[in-house]
């Protein structure tokens, strides 16, 4: 039986640990106070957030990150980067109300807060980055930041340059920002990355057509251009799928086009009479297909403005 250990030596072996605090950065009291404020802040956060209380959520989420800066901080955890998280939400459902040069620069904390939040967890975080991003995206553009959402997107293609979807986003964007160029090359980018599905060169088809019909700004021999290379492709389209009513539609509303830009009566007839006989096609492919049982009514915009 061991004999029991002396009193003083024990004294002794206390006083020496708490010696030894300092030394290892009061690791041992100051973090587990600093996680416990951290867990209370975030509860009364979340409290604010789930009751509407958006502002007072956001200093709430600022209280919890301010525990994470500065010596002695706390390193960064999932607290911290469920604090920048919901701040980000916070802020999002925030900017909703606000207007003015005010609604912009809520946008912006938002924006931080979600890349602060990637930066931190966003490999394991509890929502997946993508949808993260997503929410970046809508904020930059609604904030009128278009440069930004399209860094975002070209981002997003660099990781996946096979995916037709970020390339149509890409495409529209540049559409919406007027330059017809970039859209068409984007808009060929899908072609190239699903040659074989026929929609791919139906969208351009569709975008050619817009422009031509709309944009007024746009020089003869672009335009020309653009109707030329839009025809085309809905005809490869039509190649690829021979009962496309859709793509036979825009063919008919493209030859329209041609025809407004033809100088001579002759062959304006031509092209009107092609227009026709494509627009009969895509009548009758309409009919046949409704006789299936399909309730498909894409197209249908198009076939009453080319009659």
């Amino acid at each position: 039986m061991q004999p029991a250990e002396p009193k003083p030596r024990r004294i002794l072996l206390g006083a020496a640990l708490i010696l030894a605090l300092p030394l290892a950065g009061c690791a041992l009291l100051e973090h587990p106070l600093l996680q416990l404020q951290a867990r209370l802040e975030l509860n009364r956060a979340n409290r604010a957030y789930g009751a509407g209380d958006y502002e007072a959520a956001v200093r709430g989420y600022d209280r919890v990150a301010s525990l994470f800066r500065g010596a002695g901080a706390l390193p960064a955890n999932d607290q911290l980067a469920e604090a920048e998280l919901h701040r980000g939400y916070a802020l999002m459902a925030l900017q909703r109300s606000t207007v003015g040069d005010q609604r912009v620069e809520v946008a912006n904390r938002a924006i931080a807060s979600f890349r602060e939040y990637l930066r931190h967890d966003g490999a394991r975080g509890e929502v997946d980055p993508r949808r993260v991003e997503e929410y970046m995206l809508s904020l930059y553009l609604d904030a009128n930041q278009p440069e930004k959402a399209l860094g975002l997107l070209q981002a997003w293609f660099r990781r996946d340059p096979r995916d037709a979807t970020v390339a149509f986003r890409i495409a529209q964007h540049y559409a919406e920002q007027g330059d017809v160029p970039q859209a068409v090359e984007w808009y060929r980018k899908r072609i190239e990355i699903k040659p074989q599905d026929p929609e791919m060169r139906y969208a351009l088809g569709v975008f050619a057509w817009q422009v031509s019909y709309y944009n007024r700004a746009l020089s003869e021999p672009d335009k020309r251009a653009l109707v030329e290379g839009g025809l085309q492709q809905l005809q490869q389209a039509i190649e690829l799928r021979a009962d496309y009513f859709e793509a036979y539609s825009y063919v008919n509303l493209l030859y329209r086009e041609l025809a407004k830009l033809s100088p001579r009566p002759s062959e304006q007839r031509r092209l009107l009479a092609l227009a026709e006989q494509n627009l009969a096609k895509a009548l009758e492919l309409r009919e046949a297909r409704m006789k299936q049982g399909a309730t498909d009514g894409g197209g249908e915009q198009a076939t009453q403005e080319g009659r």
